[in-house]
């Protein structure tokens, strides 16, 4: 009985992640943009929207400016999908393995902070260290690695509150190559 009121707790529980994440799976994605060339002024704009199966939207817009060889700066905006705003500025750089990011944002409901990630790249991984720090000084920290061996590419992202907790989780995917279709007579 202790063994199948386990199993019967366990499928509720996973049948409520499922159902929690189920406006995941069915999006509808629109997006429009333009960008001018090199030999122009180096300035485009960007928007996209995305709409979930519980009909709520979010939506991206924003300019942005080249700086320089190396450098952009992005002046955007985000509306959640309660209608909130998000205006954030931030500058990226370009570095010898990836990217910085650095920037300030400013919500609807009165909110500030800080924002920035590092991206660093090798041959068979990237690894990305995010931040948002808000008008409290409460740090939160992401730290994503994504690493290719062979067939198999494995994610092990470290979620840091702002208590200092962190929560771990990995996934891994392996593609089968096999060209030899199982099914063929």
């Amino acid at each position: 009985m202790k063994t199948r009121m386990v199993l019967v707790v366990s499928v509720m529980a996973l049948a409520g992640l499922v159902l929690a994440d189920s406006s995941a799976w069915a999006r509808e994605r629109s997006r429009s943009g333009s960008y001018k060339g090199k030999k122009t002024s180096g300035t485009g704009a960007y928007s996209s929207s995305t709409n979930t199966a519980t009909g709520k939207t979010t939506s991206r817009s924003g300019k942005v400016a080249k700086q320089g060889n190396y450098s952009l700066t992005v002046d955007g905006k985000r509306i959640t999908p309660q209608g909130k705003t998000v205006d954030v500025d931030k500058t990226i750089t370009k570095t010898e393995d990836g990217r910085t990011v650095s920037g300030t944002y400013s919500s609807s409901t009165g909110k500030t902070g800080t924002i920035g990630s590092d991206v660093d790249r090798s041959r068979d991984s990237v690894h990305k260290d995010q931040y948002v720090t808000n008008q409290d000084g409460l740090t939160g920290k992401r730290a994503i690695t994504t690493a290719k061996s062979g067939d198999t590419t494995t994610r092990e992202t470290t979620i840091t509150d702002p208590l200092g907790r962190e929560h771990k989780f990995t996934q891994s995917v392996t593609v089968d190559n096999n060209d030899n279709d199982d099914n063929e007579e």
